[in-house]
């Protein structure tokens, strides 16, 4: 129970370090596999192999729809307002260090919002879940940030090839 907990609140700092900074597609590849949003998209995934029930299938469409509002709505939060940072250096008072304070302190009080409703999230994924669901469901993500790690180091290796090295 302790490693289940820990796991939880590992990945669910992980999302809201991952949501502050949104990486978003790079050539046609989805975002690293990482984080609470991960724990989700696998749950979405791998329904069929976790053997989820009818209401369980139910319940999980309605979770997934509300993280998925969620991200969407706060993603638009985090990018400033076309022009900002333009009318901020056209300005006769322009104060650099000010402007990254504020930032910051949008991107923490982000993070903060974001960690705090993210580990609601997981825990109503966890009610959802039996034992050996939860159980499946880990080590598909496990398999996954692998297979990540895999896919890394072999583009690592081929970019290598290519510079002579």
């Amino acid at each position: 129970m302790k490693k289940l907990i820990i796991v939880v609140t590992a990945l669910a700092v992980a999302a809201t370090v991952a949501m502050a900074a949104p990486r978003g597609k790079r050539d046609g590849r989805q975002d690293r596999p990482g984080g609470a949003g991960m724990i989700f998209r696998l749950a979405s995934e791998f329904r069929a192999e976790l053997n989820l029930t009818a209401e369980q299938n139910q319940k999980l469409d309605a979770l997934l729809n509300e993280v998925k509002a969620k991200f969407e709505g706060q993603r638009s939060k985090m990018r400033p307002p076309q022009g900002e940072m333009g009318d901020a250096f056209v300005a006769d008072d322009f104060n650099a260090k000010q402007l990254h304070a504020d930032r910051q302190a949008k991107r923490e009080a982000f993070r903060a919002e974001m960690e705090t409703y993210m580990t609601a999230k997981i825990q109503e994924l966890h009610d959802l879940l039996t034992k050996e669901q939860r159980q499946k469901l880990m080590d598909l993500v496990e398999d996954k940030v692998q297979e990540f790690k895999d896919r890394a180091r072999d583009r690592r290796g081929s970019r290598e090839g290519r510079r002579g090295f």
